[in-house]
């Protein structure tokens, strides 16, 4: 029975690689964030909330195994896609982690991490290893990431709270079945954002398709106008991105381009 339960899992992993691979291609120019965590830390529930969708929720292992994408209002004019992963889990099977690693490739697709964790847990610090143990395989251990600590309605004793705030300066706490703190949570990913990202407004001559193609893979475009033969695009770039796109405007001169 667990030999035909490990092969289902397998084939359907499979095939959500597959559909995910698609589906990323027509998300890449939208800011992105993945919620990541260790196994029922409540991030179905968060985005369920955020979101006002109705993705699945049970406590139950792999509960999340196709990767969750919705559309998330962080206020009135910005907006982010967020993607639920599978919950991680202490020693995975050998003979699964390729096929979660696929999976999981949403992780490495993301702008950014959000960090879940069940701050009622007996093994709090546990799970935080494993879960950062995971992001170092995957390689994504250097992406912005904040901590948020999920359940606080379920503690008796507050005063771990202080704690962890001055372990980890970049988090918050939340609760995601109470709706608690869900604005703090927002202003904090939006804080998140204005750090690791930029805008910036870049004209294009409107013949060079192939530059403003190449742009569109760098940031999200925020705006397009239009001045004669000239595409102006607002754009929001990570800061990181940004000696990348001088390259790019650079091996293509031209007096219609400059930033």
């Amino acid at each position: 029975m667990i030999r035909a339960r490990i092969s289902h899992l397998k084939e359907k992993l499979e095939r959500i690689t597959r559909q995910r691979s698609t589906q990323r291609k027509g998300r890449s120019k939208h800011t992105r964030a993945a919620l990541v965590g260790y196994t029922n830390a409540g991030k179905s529930t968060l985005l369920n909330l955020l979101s006002g969708s109705d993705v699945f929720v049970e406590n139950r292992l792999f509960a999340t195994l196709d990767p969750t994408t919705r559309v998330v209002p962080l206020s009135p004019s910005i907006q982010m896609l967020m993607t639920d992963t599978v919950g991680f889990i202490r020693k995975l099977p050998h003979h699964l982690v390729a096929s979660f690693k696929s999976t999981l490739e949403e992780i490495t697709e993301a702008d950014i991490l959000l960090h879940l964790v069940d701050v009622s847990g007996t093994t709090l610090d546990e799970q935080i290893s494993v879960v950062n143990d995971t992001l170092a395989e995957l390689g994504v251990d250097e992406k912005p990431t904040l901590m948020v600590f999920n359940k606080v309605d379920r503690l008796a004793d507050r005063t771990i709270l202080q704690t962890l705030a001055a372990q980890y300066p970049r988090s918050v706490f939340i609760s995601a079945t109470r709706g608690i703190n869900i604005l703090g949570l927002k202003e904090e990913v939006l804080k998140l954002l204005e750090r690791e990202f930029i805008e910036e407004s870049f004209r294009v001559s409107h013949k060079n398709q192939k530059l403003i193609s190449q742009l569109h893979s760098v940031g999200e475009v925020l705006e397009r106008t239009y001045e004669d033969n000239v595409v102006v695009l607002k754009m929001r770039i990570m800061r990181k991105e940004r000696e990348r796109l001088d390259g790019l405007l650079a091996a293509k001169p031209s007096p219609a381009t400059s930033p």
